[in-house]
């Protein structure tokens, strides 16, 4: 499996800096990382909707601090990985990194119902892939509409 995740470096958010309204409101991971070290992950995470998912963190975690924290998060990309596959890349992650505020060091999040790409919600079924997802929805019929060929 390759990466589930768009190409690039992930995406760094500052609370201090940066707007809420900033967060992707899409699929995929972040790690709240310790802003002094820079590279030591205090979280890792999957979800269906970063923006939701931060904002959370943000109001109901005791050890989420915007002077201390800033978040890097990664969009999933509407291809061929499944909710089953972005659950061992966190598992694998969080095995690798060991994260001090995670509870359960093998990812004990639920499964969501739906997942969120680009502002949109897009209802995903059980061991659906996301391009499975995004032809259901038009998106693939989309981005070829505007792509050059």
């Amino acid at each position: 499996m390759g990466s589930p995740f768009e190409k690039g470096r992930p995406t760094i958010w500052d609370e201090n800096t940066n707007r809420i309204s900033e967060l992707p409101k899409s699929c995929g991971a972040y790690r709240i990382v310790d802003r002094v070290s820079g590279s030591s992950a205090d979280y890792i995470g999957i979800t269906g909707n970063i923006y939701n998912r931060i904002a959370n963190h943000r109001s109901s975690t005791e050890w989420y601090s915007k002077d201390i924290h800033i978040v890097h998060v990664q969009t999933c990309m509407p291809c061929s990985s499944t909710w089953k596959e972005l659950r061992e890349w966190e598992v694998n992650k969080i095995k690798q990194h060991d994260p001090k505020f995670n509870k359960y060091k093998g990812g004990n999040g639920r499964e969501p119902d739906k997942l969120w790409y680009n502002g949109e919600v897009i209802e995903i079924g059980h061991n659906e892939s996301i391009s499975d997802l995004a032809e259901s929805i038009g998106f693939l019929r989309r981005v070829l509409d505007i792509l050059p060929f």
